[in-house]
């Protein structure tokens, strides 16, 4: 784990030095996001294999299980840019995101 956190807090950065701990905090929070991201991609592809219900007992229409996954992966996903402070609610119309010298995300 110390290896790929190595390789995240460097990324971006004009030299290979490891980024200071602020930097990796917002690194680790947008791997977090991105995670959640990949998870409901999962989701999708199976809510649109399987559908949105499925055939409970006695022939009764249930609401898919992942249904509720996917809106706590949706839940996780706006909270993570909230962090980041990368939604829509949270900046301003001249927002910009650039990763600084130090690794460190620059907002602006």
């Amino acid at each position: 784990m110390t290896c790929h956190r190595n390789k995240l807090s460097t990324a971006g950065s004009a030299s290979p030095q490891v980024a200071s701990g602020a930097a990796e905090v917002d690194l680790l929070m947008l791997v977090d996001v991105l995670r959640a991201r990949a998870g409901l991609e999962q989701v999708r592809e199976a809510l649109d294999r399987d559908g949105l219900t499925f055939a409970w007992t006695k022939g009764q229409d249930r609401p898919h299980p992942l249904l509720s996954t996917e809106a706590n992966l949706r839940t996780e996903i706006a909270a993570g840019f909230d962090r980041l402070k990368l939604s829509a609610s949270k900046r301003g119309d001249d927002y910009g995101i650039e990763i600084g010298r130090n690794g460190r995300l620059k907002k602006w």
